[in-house]
């Protein structure tokens, strides 16, 4: 994708912090991610009187060649917090064909929704290019509603969703197109 961002247009809905090393083994030319889910902080999502929160980040690594690699990661949730801590981190190989530079993270917060599927909360998403020369960084992000593209980005989602024998490619544009809702207030 050439330009995307989690969304904060419609206002920021919390951040998380994270940590990303980045790491080349100097004989074979392997690379790997190391991310730690640090701590999400201030979050806003409605819960009914009674109801619960249960908080937990997903972390999607997206690039080329990882149809055999493990590319998602999930923290455990926590309850009721708005500003949990995670400590959790995932280690990603990415093998030596292409640099870290031609990936991303894609990182979401969720509420875990028993025997149903789990509402986000907020989106972000971090270029990989934009801290190779570093080789790490410690930051906090800022959360959007969902992922704001470009055209082009918009282009490709509409390329891929037509890929219906590619389950990395549905796995893609569910990611990418992905949309916090607002949870029904149920009278009681």
């Amino acid at each position: 994708m050439t330009s995307q961002t989690g969304s904060t247009e419609e206002g920021t809905v919390g951040e998380i912090s994270i940590q990303v090393d980045l790491y080349t083994h100097p004989g074979t030319g392997e690379q790997r991610i190391n991310v730690k889910v640090v701590a999400a902080n201030d979050l806003r999502w409605p819960t009914t009187a009674g109801g619960m929160f249960r908080p937990f980040v997903e972390v999607n690594l997206i690039g080329p060649h990882l149809a055999e690699k493990k590319r998602k990661f999930a923290t455990k949730s926590k309850s009721n917090s708005w500003s949990p801590k995670y400590n959790e981190s995932v280690q990603f190989l990415i093998g030596s064909e292409e640099g870290p530079e031609n990936y991303e993270l894609h990182i979401c917060v969720k509420d875990y929704f028993f025997a149903r599927d789990d509402r986000l909360v907020g989106v972000a998403v971090l270029q990989l290019r934009d801290i190779v020369d570093q080789g790490s960084c410690a930051t906090w992000l800022s959360l959007g509603k969902r992922c704001h593209m470009d055209e082009t980005g918009w282009t490709v989602l509409r390329i891929l969703s037509q890929r219906t024998n590619d389950d990395v490619a549905k796995e893609f544009v569910k990611l990418k197109s992905e949309v916090r809702g607002e949870p029904p207030i149920t009278q009681q």
